[in-house]
């Protein structure tokens, strides 16, 4: 009985002790520090978004301009024809092919110039996001974008004027 009794307790004792080492554990291990970023704010204030939607202006307007007057020339020419009367001269069919061509063109290389434009600018935001959460320990960074994947985070969570302030100093 005394055996019995001793091996029960050296039992219970090697449970007690697993368990505690078990809880140790699961203490020690933290829980994953999580911030957000506001995505439209970002887009909104960094200063780098916003130097590029002036360079893409200036480049639609210069080409809107450049379009304007290849309008204006076949409108003469469509003038100057409707005096004459007749068949369409050549010109005039070349010139309004290659106006439509001319404004497909320029559409399309705005399109790619807004494109590389933002991912480069959305590669500097990630970068400076990527570089504040090994520096602040933090395991995850998520994004509001207004598309409901985050429904609630406290505010104290939020680092979007911390990364702002950074992307604003490094441009």
């Amino acid at each position: 009985m005394n055996k019995t009794l001793s091996l029960i307790l050296v039992v219970l004792a090697i449970l007690i002790g697993v368990g505690g080492v078990l809880l140790g554990v699961t203490a020690l291990k933290k829980a994953p520090k999580i911030v957000y970023v506001n995505n439209f704010k970002v887009f909104e204030n960094y200063n780098g978004f916003k130097d590029a939607y002036n360079r893409i202006e200036v480049r639609k307007g210069a080409m809107k301009q450049n379009l304007e007057f290849r309008l204006k020339t076949i409108e003469d020419l469509r003038a100057k024809h409707a005096e004459t009367g007749g068949e369409v001269p050549q010109n005039l069919k070349e010139s309004e092919q290659s106006f439509v061509e001319t404004r497909s063109q320029f559409e399309q290389q705005i399109k790619e110039y807004e494109q590389s434009q933002t991912d480069s600018l959305y590669a500097v935001v990630n970068l400076v996001v990527e570089e504040y959460a090994q520096s602040e320990g933090v395991d995850y960074v998520l994004g509001i974008n207004g598309d409901g994947s985050i429904v609630y985070a406290a505010e104290g969570n939020d680092i979007t004027d911390l990364i702002l302030k950074e992307l604003n100093e490094k441009y």
